[in-house]
């Protein structure tokens, strides 16, 4: 993906959603190389798009991470003692 190629398709789907959400809408991105051209910072400041910048691979950032976690700390916090725990993760 481009900046050109954001601009184009991703940023129209931020205009609704700004449109539909009003002055509190914020967007949100991984900070990937194509999202900080200066054309996709020109294509926001145009739109009047507020941009909340999140750093790169944020663990925040990732779901699945989240989901091991919390699997994580229940198993931990129970008063059983599995003998099997399978889990699997499908995301699509």
């Amino acid at each position: 993906m481009t900046g050109q190629i954001y601009c184009d398709i991703i940023l129209q789907h931020a205009r609704l959603f700004r449109g539909a959400m009003g002055a509190d809408f914020v967007l949100v991105d991984d900070d990937a190389r194509p999202h900080r051209a200066t054309i996709v910072d020109e294509c926001l400041a145009e739109e009047d798009i507020t941009l909340l910048e999140w750093p790169s691979f944020s663990p925040d950032l990732n779901p699945a991470g989240h989901i091991c976690d919390m699997l994580g700390r229940r198993v931990a916090a129970s008063h059983a003692s599995p003998r099997y725990i399978s889990f699997r993760i499908h995301f699509g």
